[in-house]
């Protein structure tokens, strides 16, 4: 279709979207029907309609491009109907206090289509809840099949897409650092740094996280908290600059090369840390964000100073200071 008639199409299995000027719609319409007729497909029916929509189903999403004239975004959202598919297997599996592999298997199937369409790198809870689950007793099954209806439509309540395609504004840049200090490692930092270059503001916060809470990251005799304590920085960024990240692009320093990596992967062998990253992703779905993670050497993090709570620097150069936030 590209080489041949010159024509934008993404075509996926038996999807075949194309984009083309209203006036050209018709014909391109024309020119698909000839296309496959000679190559011997078969249609079903007359499923596809030409002509020109803003709004339409393509590759399991719900497309609206009618802000593209204004050179602004289009708005993806989940196809309709595909939650309610996804709640009734559970409807039924809490009916009768049991589920197969097969109902699991087409949970499975549903969830990585929607996550590769839409959620982008959510979902990875939902993917543990459903490991292991028709081996779950009958005792213990119904709490499970609830917590993740939960999970389901948290995902699917979600604000759609938005997807700039016109000139994008100066991506706002953060830094986040912390420091385990103490005989046992107790003392819990946490620094970060936000520039706005849009508005030229520029702000930071520094503080301590509260023995209670380190205590409760500790597993199984373990001592240090550093991974779960630059995750924490992480998500913290997102409660205090929500209102600045609110559809923009953002690039996100952070000097722990695993703790990054294990955001982009979402993988994660701490139940904490597992939490941090869902809880992260699910603030850049709902702020309509979209952040690049990237490596910065520890010498080279300025955020590492209001992580001791050294703040000095920052106010010299000019940062307005913050409160910590809180995250419940």
């Amino acid at each position: 279709m590209h080489r041949s008639f010159n024509l934008a199409a993404a075509p996926y299995f038996d999807d075949f979207p194309f984009a083309v000027p209203r006036a050209d719609a018709s014909s391109v319409h024309r020119t698909f029907k000839k296309a496959t007729r000679l190559l011997g497909w078969k249609r079903q029916g007359e499923k596809e309609k030409g002509g020109w929509r803003r709004k339409f189903v393509a590759l399991g999403a719900l497309f609206n491009i009618s802000r593209l004239r204004r050179r602004t975004h289009l708005v993806v959202e989940s196809k309709p109907g595909r939650r309610e598919k996804a709640v009734t297997v559970i409807d039924h599996a809490v009916a009768a206090n049991a589920i197969t592999k097969p109902m699991v298997d087409s949970l499975r199937g549903q969830l990585s289509f929607a996550q590769s369409q839409l959620f982008g790198r959510l979902g990875g809870s939902v993917f543990r809840a459903l490991d292991g689950l028709e081996r779950t007793r009958p005792a213990g099954l119904k709490a499970r099949l609830a917590s993740l209806r939960t999970q389901l439509g948290a995902f699917f309540e979600l604000p759609p897409r938005r997807v700039r395609c016109g000139r994008e504004r100066r991506p706002v840049i953060i830094m986040t650092d912390g420091a385990a200090e103490g005989a046992h490692f107790e003392e819990v930092g946490v620094g970060a740094l936000m520039f706005d270059p849009v508005s030229a503001s520029a702000e930071f916060f520094g503080g301590r996280l509260d023995a209670a809470t380190v205590r409760r990251w500790r597993v199984a005799g373990q001592d240090q908290v550093i991974e779960q304590g630059v995750a924490w920085r992480v998500v913290l960024s997102r409660l205090a600059w929500g209102d600045v990240l609110k559809h923009r692009t953002c690039i996100h320093f952070i000097d722990n090369e695993g703790v990054r990596l294990g955001f982009l992967r979402q993988v994660a062998s701490h139940p904490v840390t597992a939490e941090l990253q869902e809880r992260f992703w699910m603030a850049e779905a709902a702020l309509g964000c979209h952040t690049w993670l990237e490596r910065v050497d520890s010498g080279s993090n300025i955020a590492d100073a209001p992580s001791r709570l050294d703040f000095e620097l920052m106010l010299r150069l000019g940062l307005r200071q913050i409160g910590v936030p809180i995250m419940r």
